[in-house]
């Protein structure tokens, strides 16, 4: 699990904390198969917490899968939408890059 802070534009903080989701998934019929492998999908969670003075702390969550393709929810299924989702999304990537 990885904690990080980011700059926001406006002056504003975000706090990071970061760690692998794995979502292991096995069918009812597979259950009785035991030699049946289990589709697992493993993706990166942050959760950031947004420091603002004119705002309201605020939280978000986004999902990295590991193709690169980001998410609002664990599934997938909410694309990223917002300006201050893509300016923390800008923001992380360009700390990992930094750091990797």
């Amino acid at each position: 699990m990885g904690r990080f802070e980011i700059s926001l534009p406006d002056n504003i903080k975000g706090e990071v904390r970061s760690g692998k989701v794995i979502k292991m998934q096995k069918g009812f019929l597979d259950l009785l198969l035991p030699w049946k492998k289990v589709n697992r999908e493993e993706k990166t969670g942050y959760i950031i917490k947004v420091k603002s003075t004119v705002e309201n702390n605020t939280e978000y969550r986004l999902f990295k899968t590991t193709e690169g393709n980001w998410s609002q929810d664990a599934d997938g299924l909410i694309k990223m939408e917002g300006e201050t989702a893509m300016a923390i999304k800008k923001a992380i990537e360009e700390h990992e890059k930094l750091n990797s």
